[in-house]
């Protein structure tokens, strides 16, 4: 890891939760995220360093949501062509079986400082227990000669 370069985040827009009723039992998360590192090497180019984060949440007893956030900083990135494709393919899982998926391609514009992309959907099922968000990152480096790769993203922790 090189001092001084660019980070790639890529954030969650929900945070864990765990409510209490009031008579002091716990229920169960109605929203749970992830988190993985992430380290992109890119030739003549700083390199990109950051994480990536899913969610999943309960919105209302017949809504879910699956959601996640990109956001670049970095020194001052200008000039250049980064990656000839970057996307991060996602799930809304059901006990590990997928019951919807999307896929958020990921143009990264030339110059600033922060650049930000979101993506998310959501669902209807009044079915409890057994919710996660799953995902990947598909991505080809400019120039590295290494062509396409993957990156899995550790899955969220369920819900009910």
């Amino acid at each position: 890891m090189r001092k001084g370069t660019s980070a790639l985040a890529i954030t969650a827009v929900a945070a864990a939760l765990v409510t209490a009723t009031g008579t002091g039992t716990a229920q169960a998360a109605s929203s749970e995220c992830s988190r993985t590192a992430l380290s992109f090497n890119l030739p003549n180019n700083p390199d990109l360093e950051g994480y990536a984060e899913l969610c999943v949440s309960r919105i209302n007893s017949t809504t879910l949501n699956s959601k996640t956030l990109v956001q670049l900083e970095g020194i001052h990135i200008t000039g250049g062509k980064r990656f000839d494709s970057f996307k991060i393919i996602y799930h809304l899982e059901k006990n590990g079986s997928t019951v919807k998926s999307r896929t958020k391609t990921w143009d990264f514009p030339n110059g600033g400082r922060v650049h930000t992309t979101s993506a998310g959907f959501n669902t209807s099922s009044s079915s409890k227990g057994g919710w996660t968000t799953d995902g990947i990152i598909s991505y080809n480096i400019n120039n590295d000669g290494k062509g396409a790769m993957t990156k899995e993203l550790r899955g969220t922790p369920s819900i009910r």
